[in-house]
């Protein structure tokens, strides 16, 4: 009988088994951010002058779009202290939002960055949480007509992700049809008052020269659409509010993420109230188990 935990080769084994349960917990797609807005680097209350990308800064830094009937700001709101990010593996701590106020115009707030599609990749994922409330209780969801953009990949409007009459709609522009198509449409309103994640993934297939393109709320797949051709946009990337519903939301915007692949829902990112304990800090436990017993085997 043995009378420890691990013999050598037991040891040996388990190393490999949670090494491979490591990797797996990473996150099976090797995804590379393109652009992140955190929005951890300002003051609640005051407005935003640059929203710093983790990634690629200054060339995807985020600054106040020039057509803003009210300035973006630093909102305290968020919908979790901490964000989990299942590709990485890791934590951090979520202290502010970004902020669009209502008001009595058409209350654009938005965010952009000059040039930035010319970083995209032919597959991509857009992901963000986004709460909506109507600040009156007097303009239900009903109320929600007109176009509303939440992400405009194009600085125009070849690719748009929008809010209009209740549902979000896509609207995509190929090199062989410009004339503007929503992709999908989601139903169940948003302006509810709780934080919901979107993500909306683009995935080129070279082989067949089309592109999948998908939209996930709250990591349920919404709808998926093939469209012949790749997506090739050109100029600015903008996020925030751009629209026509006469100002009556409050919008806020958070953890705003482009990644170079085209992401499963299970990858997305996730809130979290306080953070596990990490798999290296599970690897170093069990390795330092390991080390005891095995000395106390020797003696």
């Amino acid at each position: 009988m043995r009378s420890t935990l691990f013999s050598a080769i037991d040891f040996k084994s388990s190393l490999l088994a949670i090494g491979t349960l490591s990797t797996f917990m990473v996150g099976s797609v090797e995804a590379v951010d393109i652009g992140y807005w955190t929005f951890e680097e300002g003051l609640a209350g005051t407005d935003i002058v640059t929203a710093v990308s983790s990634a690629n800064s200054p060339t995807m830094d985020a600054t106040q779009h020039s057509g803003n009937e009210i300035p973006a700001a630093y909102s305290s709101n968020v919908g979790g202290a901490y964000v989990y990010d299942p590709v990485s593996g890791s934590y951090r701590s979520n202290n502010l939002s970004m902020y669009g106020a209502a008001g009595a115009a058409s209350d654009d707030t938005q965010l952009v960055i000059t040039g930035g599609s010319s970083q995209l990749t032919n597959s991509y994922t857009v992901e963000m949480f986004i709460l909506v409330t109507d600040p009156n209780n007097g303009d239900g969801p009903a109320n929600l007509s007109g176009t509303d953009r939440i992400v405009n990949i194009d600085g125009n409007t070849r690719y748009n992700v929008n809010v209009g009459s209740n549902n979000l709609q896509f609207r995509v522009d190929t090199p062989t049809d410009s004339s503007g198509t929503s992709v999908y449409e989601y139903g169940a309103p948003l302006e509810d008052g709780q934080w919901h994640h979107l993500g909306f993934t683009l995935d080129y297939d070279s082989l067949v020269e089309q592109t999948t393109i998908s939209l996930y709320v709250d990591y349920a797949n919404a709808g998926s659409v093939v469209i012949d051709g790749q997506f090739d946009p050109f100029n600015d990337i903008r996020f925030g509010h751009d629209g026509s519903n006469d100002g009556i939301y409050d919008w806020w915007f958070d953890e705003v993420r482009i990644s170079d692949s085209a992401l499963t829902s299970d990858q997305f990112l996730r809130y979290s109230a306080v953070p596990e304990p990490s798999t290296l800090a599970l690897i170093s436990g069990v390795i330092a188990l390991g080390i005891v017993v095995t000395r106390r085997r020797r003696s």
